[in-house]
């Protein structure tokens, strides 16, 4: 056994003599063998936002070129797309980054805070330590915002606050960083969403987050919650209103049906929940049916809605998505250029492909998982709120005050009320505000 082990072990050994001291690279076809065409290809893609495509040919550019002078320019525009918000993570680019950078400048300190995050995630703290010192800790806003991020999973909160708020300080360009100055302020107000500081939760997302263009549905879904805690229902069911217009067909949130839920409950509005109960059975009840039934996932769209945005299986969705819309769009680049651009796009959507198909059965399994547990929360919820009908410390609390038509505010402002027919009214910047009787006394 011993002497057949030896054999194996020798064979292995000289089978891997050859490729000792060479560096993996990408193939890339002769036609394209080209630096200056990959640089000129994401430079003329970028002019036309086609930044999947700008994207990946930076990657492409990583995989197939080792001159310093290609490498920079990849990882400068791949610096470029984070500042400009890309969606997803672009850190692992940056693993197989070997150029030397000191300087002070904005590309020089994201590329030595990427290489440093990468090594750290890695459990290279050597290599982490190397490229950590080349940084700016008292004043580069993106490492601030990473101290914050380590000191917000540790739930050191106010240490957390603290940094976000020297990192906002620090922002030279809030224009051109728009994309940390959002992730900063949302950072902010989870950190006193976690305090129970509501208020000051639901300050940045009134004033911020939620006038900006676009806006992220998910932040209608926070601030309800903010709004939850706060006991302002009526508002907190407005914004969850806002939630279903402004992104009508897109992702489903389940937690806006926690959030109504437990708002009637408040409200011992037991007609409500039961609406409630029927509408998710309605949108739901005969995709739960066919999970229950054992049929294949795959074939129930509404579960692709339900996967969380963070997963590969969704990034994967997104990427071919905008892959496909660019690729539609590769005759506006120069003719010298449309060749090698069909080409990137051809080969990266089959890559992406095969990613996504990978990943598909885990993120689905959990979508429909997620979606059966909260069908059957529902169910039982309707009885909890039929029983705090019967709830002494509802059922005896004094009656609230009528309602004015016109509530006086702070600083000699005024709100208008009126009545319309139904369980909502919306105002004249078209947002929706609740209208929902105590049913308790």
């Amino acid at each position: 056994m011993k002497k057949g082990f030896v054999i194996l072990l020798s064979f292995l050994t000289l089978w891997t003599l050859p490729s000792l001291g060479k560096k993996w690279s990408g193939i890339v076809m002769k036609e394209y063998d080209n630096a200056e065409l990959w640089m000129d290809l994401i430079t003329k893609m970028k002019e036309l936002h086609l930044n999947y495509g700008a994207e990946t040919a930076a990657e492409r550019s990583l995989e197939y070129f080792a001159d310093l002078k290609s490498k920079e320019f990849a990882y400068q525009n791949i610096v470029e797309l984070i500042d400009y918000g890309f969606p997803y993570n672009l850190r692992p680019a940056f693993m197989s980054g070997d150029i030397e950078t000191n300087g002070k400048e904005n590309f020089s300190q994201s590329y030595n805070l990427y290489k440093a995050m990468i090594d750290s995630e890695k459990n290279m703290p050597k290599w982490a330590e190397n490229y950590f010192a080349k940084v700016d800790k008292e004043n580069f806003p993106k490492y601030l915002f990473y101290v914050a991020l380590k000191e917000f999973s540790q739930k050191k909160l106010d240490e957390s606050l603290a940094h976000l708020d020297k990192a906002l300080a620090n922002l030279q360009e809030p224009s051109s960083q728009l994309s940390l100055s959002k992730k900063i302020s949302r950072t902010m107000a989870r950190i006193y969403y976690e305090q129970t500081k509501y208020k000051e939760s639901l300050d940045i997302y009134q004033n911020y987050l939620l006038k900006l263009n676009p806006i992220e549905p998910g932040d209608w879904v926070e601030a309800a919650w903010a709004l939850y805690r706060l006991g302002r229902y009526e508002e907190a069911l407005g914004y969850l209103y806002n939630l279903e217009a402004s992104d009508p067909n897109q992702d489903v949130y389940l937690e806006k049906y926690i959030i109504r839920a437990l708002i009637y409950r408040e409200k011992c509005a037991t007609s409500y929940t039961f609406s409630l109960s029927k509408s998710f059975e309605k949108d739901f009840g005969p995709t739960i049916e066919k999970i229950k039934m054992g049929e294949s996932l795959k074939v129930l769209p509404m579960l692709k809605r339900l996967i969380d945005k963070s997963t590969e299986y969704r990034r994967a969705l997104k990427t071919i998505d905008e892959l496909e819309a660019e690729k539609k769009q590769v005759s506006k680049l120069p003719p010298n250029l449309q060749k090698v651009a069909g080409y990137l796009y051809d080969t990266e959507i089959k890559n992406v492909t095969k990613t996504r198909d990978a990943a598909e059965d885990i993120a689905l399994n959990d979508a429909a998982r997620r979606l059966v547990i909260m069908g059957e929360s529902l169910r039982f919820l309707q009885f909890d709120v039929v029983r705090e009908q019967y709830n002494p410390d509802k059922v005896f609390a004094p009656p609230p005050p009528p309602d004015n038509l016109v509530e006086t505010l702070p600083d000699n402002r005024f709100m208008l009320h009126w009545l319309q027919w139904n369980d909502f009214w919306r105002d004249e910047r078209l947002s929706y505000h609740g209208l929902l009787k105590n049913w308790c006394q």
